[in-house]
């Protein structure tokens, strides 16, 4: 399976705090997940290089995208949002994390603002399961804890998910649809909150688990089976007297 992490790589991740925590940045860490797993073959785009290391030949490779941003979502060549916007809606699957939900590839699936409450504020974030039968949940152990000094919560103005998976809860009350799935074209799109360049969240081990599942779930189903005609039916004299006529 070939995956892209797509990460905005803003000058705020490379100083401070989000620096000793992900000393190579955010999409270095993700790019542990499938690091001992040969299926996988790894690309990293960030904002920075030509078209955002999201060439058509990286597109079109690409069976998932992951895409993590939350400053620069405006700065996005609308091109290139238009061409991942397309490639998802061909079967590309896609998860949005933390501030992805304000990019424009997002917000043009959506079909809405997306506009979200954001709040600087050092909190508890967990994340909860309330579909645990779907298998992005699978084999986690909820809650999932961790701490966040910039968190998103409600309201959030996004289409009602066709299947919303998870929720944040913060230690100051706030809440969040923070596991939202979502099916567009022959495409399936995630949207992961997970957390934000300062929060730590991304080098928890069930935490990770969870990404990989959601990853898994949006991947494109390659397997699809042929349409088969029953011979038998193909005798338009057949056809006319129906099924349930007597031989």
């Amino acid at each position: 399976m070939r995956i892209t992490i797509f990460n905005e790589f803003h000058p705020d991740q490379k100083k401070g705090k989000a620096l000793k925590i992900y000393p190579n940045g955010i999409h270095s860490e993700i790019k542990t997940l499938f690091a001992d797993k040969p299926e996988f073959t790894v690309t990293i785009a960030t904002q920075e290089t030509p078209s955002h290391g999201l060439t058509d030949s990286i597109l079109n490779e690409t069976d998932v995208l992951i895409w993590w941003s939350d400053i620069w979502n405006d700065q996005i060549l609308s091109d290139v949002a238009d061409k991942v916007y397309s490639r998802i809606l061909e079967g590309m699957g896609a998860v949005f994390l933390y501030g992805g939900c304000n990019s424009k590839p997002f917000k043009k699936l959506m079909g809405s603002s997306c506009n979200i409450t954001k709040v600087s504020a050092s909190v508890t974030s967990k994340i909860y399961s309330i579909l645990p039968g779907n298998p992005i949940c699978n084999n986690i152990k909820f809650p999932i804890s961790f701490s966040d000094d910039k968190i998103m919560c409600e309201p959030f103005d996004i289409p009602t998910p066709d299947s919303l998976i998870l929720i944040n809860g913060y230690s100051n009350s706030d809440i969040l649809r923070s596991g939202c799935a979502y099916y567009r074209g022959k495409g399936k799109i995630l949207y992961f909150y997970g957390g934000s360049e300062l929060s730590s969240c991304y080098t928890i081990s069930s935490f990770k688990k969870l990404l990989l599942n959601g990853v898994l779930w949006v991947a494109p189903n390659k397997s699809e089976l042929p349409l088969t005609v029953n011979n038998e039916f193909k005798d338009p004299e057949k056809r006319k007297k129906g099924f349930f006529s007597k031989k």
